[in-house]
């Protein structure tokens, strides 16, 4: 069994493609949430301040066992 099951990833499309900008990996979903949902009001905030900083968005994906 893999010791990280979840990883939180923050995508961004500003070059027109998906890029990973920033990933974490975490033994359960709910720390992943926990995790995305403290630092997604943070850079939210960030970008009213600075709109120039690219949109993002994040996603918990889980990995595969092995």
């Amino acid at each position: 069994m893999a010791e990280n099951k979840y990883v939180l990833k923050a995508l961004s499309t500003y070059t027109g493609k998906e890029n990973t900008l920033y990933q974490k990996e975490f033994d359960t979903r709910e720390r992943a949430e926990m995790y995305r949902d403290i630092l997604e009001p943070v850079l939210k905030k960030a970008q009213t301040d600075n709109p120039v900083l690219p949109y993002v968005t994040y996603v918990i994906e889980e990995l595969p066992e092995g």
